[in-house]
């Protein structure tokens, strides 16, 4: 569920199947590090931490507001 904090009534909510693997976690946690840090990796990991990415693929959207 997605929330806009300029109007708290109103959502955007995805069902549908998810996918999880590990393929392309510490690639992706490094990107968003960069994003939201401008750090080149995530450094607040242990080294023998595992990532998972968490794809849905959409099967129903219902959206208010």
């Amino acid at each position: 569920m997605f929330l806009d904090q300029r109007d708290p009534y109103g959502y955007v909510e995805v069902r549908g199947r998810a996918g999880l693997s590990e393929e392309g976690g510490r690639e992706l946690i490094d990107a968003l590090a960069v994003k939201y840090t401008g750090d080149e990796t995530y450094r607040w990991d242990a080294p023998e931490a595992v990532r998972i990415v968490i794809r849905v693929t959409a099967e129903r959207v219902f959206t208010t507001g």
